[in-house]
């Protein structure tokens, strides 16, 4: 109770410990150790798709908490190998193929620590091939997937089809 009365009101759910000493030789060590940071990330992937082209876009939208992080890390499938990717203070981006599988890894070094909210937009546009689409679904490796969206943009004359969505559920204009 003596100590809570120097603290400000914003302070006092900080303050862990209060020493009381009856003499004045004390000394102390204190170490520091950094806090872990927690991420959660929500995906949203909107296909459009025109008469000549398919344009692809994605949103990892972060929140960190608790603590900054300084490198963000997610896995795209590989025809995105070449995609334009927005991050803003962005230090460093590095994108590098992963052997034996069909995706490449993204690591965008920042230039401090960052906490809060933090945005990364990728956006691709390919030429449509016959045959079947897949809609690209980022892998998050820093943090972890709150929810994860997909959305289908028809701006042609061909009609789209939904063809297997395993893991995946329907979402209409009620839904939260």
């Amino acid at each position: 109770d003596r100590v809570t009365g120097w603290l400000n009101a914003e302070q006092r759910p900080l303050a862990r410990l209060g020493l009381i000493y009856s003499r004045n030789t004390y000394s102390g060590k204190i170490q520091l150790s950094p806090r872990q940071p927690r991420v959660v990330c929500n995906t949203i992937t909107n296909v459009r798709v025109t008469y000549r082209d398919i344009q692809e876009t994605i949103l990892l939208d972060y929140n960190i908490m608790e603590a900054g992080v300084r490198q963000i890390q997610f896995r795209l499938p590989d025809w995105l190998a070449d995609a334009n990717i927005l991050a803003p203070r962005t230090r460093q981006q590095t994108v590098t193929p992963l052997d034996g599988e069909p995706f490449v890894r993204v690591r965008l070094d920042l230039q401090d620590a960052i906490t809060g909210q933090y945005r990364v937009v990728i956006e691709n546009d390919r030429a449509i091939a016959p045959g079947r689409q897949t809609a690209p679904l980022p892998w998050v490796d820093t943090g972890t997937v709150n929810n994860r969206y997909v959305t289908l943009e028809n701006a042609g004359r061909d009609e789209i089809v939904i063809d297997g969505t395993p893991g995946m559920e329907a979402v209409d204009r009620q839904s939260r």
